[in-house]
Protein backbone atom coordinates (compact mmCIF):
# COMPACT_ATOMS: atom_id res chain seq x y z
CA UNK A 1 0.00 0.00 0.00
CA UNK A 2 2.33 2.31 0.85
CA UNK A 3 4.81 1.35 -2.18
CA UNK A 4 1.62 1.96 -4.40
CA UNK A 5 1.43 5.66 -2.38
CA UNK A 6 4.95 6.65 -2.99
CA UNK A 7 4.95 5.33 -7.15
CA UNK A 8 2.38 7.60 -7.29
CA UNK A 9 3.95 10.52 -5.49
CA UNK A 10 6.92 9.69 -7.78
CA UNK A 11 4.78 9.90 -11.13
CA UNK A 12 3.26 13.25 -9.78
CA UNK A 13 6.18 15.01 -8.71
CA UNK A 14 8.03 17.94 -10.57
CA UNK A 15 11.70 19.02 -9.19
CA UNK A 16 12.26 22.05 -10.33
CA UNK A 17 16.12 22.87 -11.14
CA UNK A 18 18.29 24.82 -8.57
CA UNK A 19 19.69 27.13 -11.49
CA UNK A 20 16.81 28.34 -14.12
CA UNK A 21 17.93 27.10 -17.51
CA UNK A 22 20.41 24.59 -15.95
CA UNK A 23 18.53 21.29 -15.93
CA UNK A 24 20.03 17.85 -14.53
CA UNK A 25 19.32 14.14 -14.81
CA UNK A 26 17.06 13.43 -11.56
CA UNK A 27 15.39 17.15 -12.51
CA UNK A 28 12.26 17.26 -14.36
CA UNK A 29 12.02 18.19 -18.31
CA UNK A 30 11.56 21.92 -19.36
CA UNK A 31 8.35 20.73 -20.98
CA UNK A 32 7.06 19.71 -17.42
CA UNK A 33 8.40 22.68 -15.58
CA UNK A 34 6.65 25.00 -18.25
CA UNK A 35 3.37 23.16 -17.99
CA UNK A 36 3.29 23.36 -14.12
CA UNK A 37 3.79 26.78 -14.43
CA UNK A 38 1.28 27.51 -17.04
CA UNK A 39 -1.18 25.34 -14.89
CA UNK A 40 -3.71 27.45 -13.22
CA UNK A 41 -3.34 27.27 -9.34
CA UNK A 42 -6.38 24.70 -8.54
CA UNK A 43 -5.04 22.06 -10.03
CA UNK A 44 -1.47 22.50 -8.40
CA UNK A 45 -1.67 19.77 -5.25
CA UNK A 46 0.65 22.31 -2.94
CA UNK A 47 0.51 18.97 0.11
CA UNK A 48 0.90 15.48 -0.82
CA UNK A 49 -2.30 14.73 1.52
CA UNK A 50 -4.60 16.42 -0.44
CA UNK A 51 -3.25 14.91 -3.81
CA UNK A 52 -2.94 11.14 -2.31
CA UNK A 53 -4.92 10.53 0.31
CA UNK A 54 -3.64 8.25 2.96
CA UNK A 55 -6.05 5.04 3.91
CA UNK A 56 -5.41 4.05 7.09
CA UNK A 57 -5.18 0.25 7.86
CA UNK A 58 -6.98 -1.69 10.83
CA UNK A 59 -4.72 -2.41 13.45
CA UNK A 60 -5.85 -6.01 13.00
CA UNK A 61 -4.35 -5.91 9.46
CA UNK A 62 -1.38 -3.65 10.74
CA UNK A 63 -0.11 -5.95 13.17
CA UNK A 64 0.22 -9.43 13.42
CA UNK A 65 2.37 -12.45 14.81
CA UNK A 66 4.35 -14.32 12.33
CA UNK A 67 3.80 -18.05 12.81
CA UNK A 68 6.42 -20.77 12.72
CA UNK A 69 5.08 -22.32 9.88
CA UNK A 70 4.78 -19.12 8.11
CA UNK A 71 8.76 -18.32 8.47
CA UNK A 72 11.45 -19.44 5.27
CA UNK A 73 13.24 -22.75 6.31
CA UNK A 74 16.66 -21.89 8.31
CA UNK A 75 14.89 -18.64 9.94
CA UNK A 76 14.08 -19.68 12.98
CA UNK A 77 17.21 -18.66 14.92
CA UNK A 78 17.95 -15.59 12.71
CA UNK A 79 19.06 -13.50 15.79
CA UNK A 80 20.96 -16.19 17.30
CA UNK A 81 22.79 -16.23 13.37
CA UNK A 82 23.31 -12.51 13.66
CA UNK A 83 24.56 -12.59 16.88
CA UNK A 84 27.14 -15.62 15.99
CA UNK A 85 27.86 -13.89 12.47
CA UNK A 86 28.90 -10.81 14.62
CA UNK A 87 31.18 -12.90 17.05
CA UNK A 88 33.04 -14.28 14.63
CA UNK A 89 33.78 -11.31 12.42
CA UNK A 90 35.29 -9.56 16.06
CA UNK A 91 36.76 -12.51 17.57
CA UNK A 92 38.66 -13.51 13.78
CA UNK A 93 41.90 -12.17 15.08
CA UNK A 94 41.84 -13.73 19.09
CA UNK A 95 41.15 -17.29 17.13
CA UNK A 96 44.38 -17.13 14.52
CA UNK A 97 46.75 -15.94 17.58
CA UNK A 98 45.24 -19.01 19.60
CA UNK A 99 45.20 -20.78 16.77
CA UNK A 100 49.00 -19.92 15.63
CA UNK A 101 50.02 -20.67 19.22
CA UNK A 102 48.61 -23.82 19.24
CA UNK A 103 50.39 -24.82 15.99
CA UNK A 104 53.95 -23.45 17.23
CA UNK A 105 53.85 -25.45 20.70
CA UNK A 106 52.81 -28.56 18.81
CA UNK A 107 55.76 -28.20 16.71
CA UNK A 108 58.12 -27.31 19.64
CA UNK A 109 56.96 -30.50 21.01
CA UNK A 110 57.66 -32.30 17.84
CA UNK A 111 61.25 -31.09 17.94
Amino acid sequence: MNVERLKTYRSRLILFPRVSGQHKKSDSSKDEVDAHKDAPSDKVVRKLGHGIPIKNVALEEAIGEVKRSEMGKGEEGAYRKLRDARSDARLVGVREKRAKAKSDEASAVKK
